[in-house]
C-alpha cells in the first residue's frame, strides 16, 4: 500500500460511447480504493464525444461527477455540446473539431504533482486505412509527457513502433490492451507469461470478431443476418460501421495488430523491415493488411449454416497468421474466412459473442485463451488496467 498525499491525476476521455462510459463507472466505483491503497486521485480535464466536449481545464471535474454524466448520456438525458446543464468552470464545445481537441490535449497538464503524469483514454471509430485521427491525438499526448491509453485498433497497426517510441522518448506509456478481444490481457499475458522463458510466436488462429459470431449463432437459432445483426449492435458488440464486421476487415486488423504486438514478424524464419520494390531506402512495414487474405461472412446463407450444423458443424469467422520462411518471401501470412468447424476443434464450442485466440510457439503445447460472453464492460476493464499500469508502473 502507498504512503503519503494522494496524488492528483488528471484524464481526457476521447470518445465517450459505451466503452469510454463504462470506464468512467468503473473509475469512480474504484476511486476510494485508488486514494486509500494507491494515493491517486483522478479528476477529468476534459470528456470529448462526437457531438460536443467538456473542457474542465479550468475546474477538473471530479470521478463521481463523470460517472453521473456518463449514465445521464446513456438515458439521453444530457448531451456534451451546450445544449444540457453545463457545470461552472467548464466550457461546452458544440460539434468538436480535430483541432479543438487537439487543442484540448495541449492544455494537459504535464504533472499536476510531483511523481503524477496525466493521461488520455482514447476510443473512437476505428479507422482501418491509416489509424486516424486516433493516432494524432495519442501523438499529441505523448509528446506532450501525458500516458496515452487506446482501445483503438487502427493506431496499433499503422503507428505502434512509431507511437512506442515516442512514448519512450518522453518517458510514458501507450497501452492499447482493448484493441483485441475487449480487454482480455492478451498483451500483457504474452509479455509476462510468455517473454520471459523465450517463447517465440510460430503462429496463431482464433475467432476474433464478436459480431460475425453473434450473428452466425443468430442464423444457427433461424433468424435472418439482420436480425442477428441487430442482436450484436443492441448489445453493444457491434462496429459503428458493421460493414468493417461482416466483411473481415475488423478481424484483419486484429489480426495484424496482435502479429505486431507479439513479434510474430520477428520469429528468427523470417526477415524483417523489407526494402520496398522501388528501393530508395524506405522499408516496408513487417506485416501489414496487405499480408492478410480477407473474406468475410456476407456471401453466407440460411441454407449453408443448416447444412453445416446438419453435418454437426459449425460456421464461424476464423483468422489468424503464421510466420513464413525465407523461401516463401520471408513475410507472414495471414487469412480471415469462414470455416466449418468440427467438434473436435478448439473454437467450435464458440456461441454467441465469445471469442477465442490460440496460440502456437516454440517452448509449449496451444496454449488458447478463451473469453464467454463479451460485454463493454470487458473493454472498460482492458482501458482501466492499462491506466493502471502506466500509473502505477513499480506494481504493474
Amino acid at each position: 500500500m502507498a504512503s503519503g498525499k494522494p496524488k492528483t491525476v488528471h484524464i481526457t476521455l476521447i470518445g465517450f460511447g459505451s466503452v469510454n462510459r463504462a470506464l468512467a463507472r468503473l473509475i469512480a466505483q474504484e476511486a476510494a480504493r485508488l486514494e486509500q491503497e494507491h494515493k491517486l486521485r483522478v479528476v477529468y480535464h476534459a470528456v470529448v464525444a462526437r457531438h460536443g466536449a467538456w473542457d474542465a481545464s479550468e475546474s477538473p471535474l471530479s470521478a463521481a461527477a463523470v460517472a453521473t454524466l456518463a449514465d445521464a448520456v446513456a438515458a439521453g438525458c444530457a448531451r456534451l455540446d451546450g445544449s444540457t446543464h453545463v457545470p461552472a468552470g467548464v466550457k461546452a464545445v458544440s460539434e468538436p473539431t480535430q483541432a479543438a481537441i487537439r487543442a484540448i490535449i495541449g492544455r494537459m497538464p504535464v504533472c499536476a504533482e510531483a511523481g503524477a503524469r496525466s493521461a488520455i483514454v482514447e476510443a473512437i471509430d476505428v479507422d482501418y486505412s491509416a489509424g486516424e485521427p486516433a493516432a494524432t491525438y495519442i501523438r499529441d499526448a505523448l509528446t506532450r509527457g501525458c500516458h496515452a491509453v487506446s482501445a483503438n485498433k487502427g493506431p496499433v497497426v499503422h503507428h505502434r513502433d512509431a507511437l512506442l517510441a515516442l512514448a519512450s522518448e518522453h518517458g510514458v506509456r501507450y497501452l492499447h490492451e482493448s484493441a483485441v478481444m475487449d480487454g482480455v490481457p492478451i498483451f500483457s499475458t504474452w509479455r509476462a507469461g510468455f517473454l520471459p522463458g523465450g517463447a517465440k510466436l510460430r503462429r496463431f488462429r482464433g475467432a476474433l470478431n464478436s459480431t460475425t459470431s453473434v450473428i452466425l449463432s443468430g442464423m444457427e437459432r433461424g433468424q435472418s443476418m439482420q436480425e442477428a445483426l441487430k442482436t450484436a449492435q443492441d448489445a453493444g458488440i457491434a462496429e459503428a460501421d458493421p460493414t468493417g464486421d461482416t466483411s473481415g476487415m475488423d478481424a484483419a486488423v486484429k489480426v495484424v495488430a496482435l502479429a505486431l504486438a507479439l513479434d510474430l514478424h520477428r520469429s528468427p524464419s523470417t526477415s524483417f523491415d523489407l526494402p520496398r520494390s522501388g528501393g530508395g531506402g524506405e522499408h516496408q512495414a513487417p506485416f501489414a493488411l496487405s499480408d492478410v487474405d480477407v473474406s468475410g461472412i456476407e456471401g453466407v446463407t440460411p441454407a449453408a449454416v443448416a447444412s453445416a450444423l446438419a453435418a454437426g458443424k459449425k460456421l464461424r469467422l476464423v483468422a489468424g497468421a503464421e510466420a513464413a520462411s525465407e523461401a516463401e518471401g520471408g513475410r507472414a501470412r495471414g487469412y480471415v474466412r469462414v470455416e466449418a468447424l468440427e467438434p473436435s476443434d478448439v473454437l467450435y464450442g464458440l456461441n454467441g459473442a465469445d471469442a477465442a485466440v490460440t496460440f502456437y510457439t516454440d517452448r509449449l503445447a496451444p496454449v488458447t485463451i478463451m473469453q464467454h460472453g463479451s460485454v463493454v464492460e470487458d473493454t472498460a476493464f482492458g482501458e482501466y488496467a492499462d491506466l493502471m499500469r502506466a500509473l502505477r508502473p513499480v506494481e504493474a
